[in-house]
């Protein structure tokens, strides 16, 4: 329980603040309304404008979730070195239990993958294959990611996200790289060997 007592120096009795010559209050004992008193000392607190209590409360406990053994999973994603705008990146991601104990994957987590260019989509797991990750073992996921025509050269960070109670995250970055250009040979011009 908080009970707050709060004292002032200035009211309109003393608009210029109490005089020090008023006596002090150096220990306070409140009433409970349910029953029994609280008593506190080494107080400094002055009389002069009377003492304040606002309605009692109890400070209620924080709320405790129930564990999710989907945080002990660590994603690694594994990207090749580049990928031509315009294509379909495909990647793996490897998703290793370091733990003593096998982590199920039920209910079937879902994921996000996601980049800075306009790409962003949510799936789930197959998870008709995989029913869970053995302890201290891996699976892999193979991944795709449709990459523009218009994304911009250079590089560019994956994010791969595994939802549940919490977030288990893992990125990786791959190079783009232009699309090569498709040559026409204008009519009637034949090209050279």
């Amino acid at each position: 329980m908080l009970v707050w007592v709060e004292a002032s120096d200035y009211c309109p009795k003393y608009p210029g603040g109490a005089p020090s010559s008023l006596p002090v209050y150096r220990r306070v004992t409140v009433s409970i309304p349910s029953g029994g008193t609280l008593s506190v000392s080494g107080l400094h607190l002055p009389t002069a404008c009377g003492l304040y209590t606002p309605a009692f409360f109890t400070m209620k406990p924080q709320p405790t979730y129930p564990y999710n053994p989907l945080v002990g999973l660590l994603p690694r994603l594994l990207l090749p070195t580049s990928v031509r705008a315009g294509t379909t990146l495909t990647y793996v991601v490897a998703l290793e239990n370091p733990t003593a104990r096998p982590i199920r994957l039920s209910p079937c987590p879902g994921y996000l993958e996601d980049s800075r260019i306009p790409t962003k989509f949510e799936y789930r797991l197959n998870c008709h294959t995989v029913r869970s990750i053995p302890a201290h073992g891996q699976v892999t996921y193979q991944m795709e990611m449709a990459i523009p025509s218009s994304a911009p050269v250079g590089p560019m960070r994956v994010n791969w996200d595994l939802f549940g109670a919490s977030t288990v995250t893992g990125h990786a970055t791959v190079r783009i790289v232009k699309r090569p250009s498709t040559r026409t040979t204008p009519r009637g011009v034949r090209p050279r060997r």
